[in-house]
């Protein structure tokens, strides 16, 4: 798990809705779609700068609808990152159900390919995100 200093927490809103992460609900977009939408936009009322949640390919598809909606109706900028740790600290990972977590890191990044508009980042082990890295990786990205 990636760690933000207490400075960068007060900035975060975590979606933990589980209808999201529900790989049943992920098929009916119908509804789906709805409850993204709810999600963010209690995402954005909370004024939070930064939206964590956890990555799938139905959350990344509705995510990349939004990014667009916004960048065509408003100046904002939208930046999507996913941060992972080196494949070394990866392969010392121990988590219940997976057996090798490089696999499982593969399979999620190949799976992310489909969406370039995420932006994959590697960190350290123990790295703390601090609000200067994420503002300097922000000037990085959008320029």
């Amino acid at each position: 798990m990636i760690k933000f200093l207490p400075s960068v927490e007060k900035h975060i809103y975590i979606i933990t809705d589980s209808r999201l992460y529900n790989s049943e609900e992920m098929l009916k977009p119908h509804t789906y779609r709805p409850v993204f939408l709810d999600n963010m936009d209690e995402a954005i009322k909370s004024g939070k700068n930064i939206i964590l949640m956890l990555y799938n390919p139905a959350l990344a598809f509705f995510t990349q609808e939004f990014v667009t909606m916004v960048d065509e109706k408003t100046n904002d900028k939208v930046v999507c990152v996913s941060f992972f740790h080196d494949d070394v600290d990866s392969s010392l990972f121990q988590v219940e159900g997976i057996k090798n977590m490089l696999d499982f890191k593969f399979v999620i990044i190949k799976s992310m390919l489909s969406f370039p508009f995420i932006k994959k980042i590697t960190v350290p082990f123990n790295f703390k995100v601090s609000i200067k890295y994420l503002t300097d990786l922000f000037n990085e990205l959008i320029t």
